[in-house]
């Protein structure tokens, strides 16, 4: 598609220096790096046709009418060892070990 390419926009706004008018539903055909694009005119402001000539234009582009939005694949979620966790910790002697075997580094002091 024309909008991946580096930067389609400075490319479209240097390719409208060779048209001189611009009218909402035309269709610009453009050469850019040995491939054509067909770029469909949706808009132009103020009233849907303009003149041009020595003219600075800005472009903004709409998705791409054979644009599919690319199907997001989410990574296998990763098991949780939630019964060997349990097992070491109920078996544990004390405090202290229970609190190892879940995660923490520091066992907590016994209350006084």
């Amino acid at each position: 598609a024309f909008t991946e390419i580096s930067n389609p926009k400075a490319v479209l706004e240097h390719r409208l220096r060779s048209y001189s008018c611009l009218t909402e539903g035309d269709t610009l055909r453009l050469q850019y790096n040995g491939e054509t694009f067909d770029i469909d005119v949706l808009e132009v402001k103020p009233n849907g046709k303009a003149c041009i000539i020595e003219t600075d234009c800005e472009v903004d582009f709409a998705p791409p009418l054979d644009y599919k939005e690319p199907e997001k694949v989410f990574p296998p979620a990763k098991k949780m060892h939630t019964e060997s966790a349990a097992a070491a910790a109920s078996s544990a002697g004390s405090k202290g070990d229970a609190h190892a075997a879940a995660g923490k580094s520091e066992p907590e002091p016994e209350p006084e």
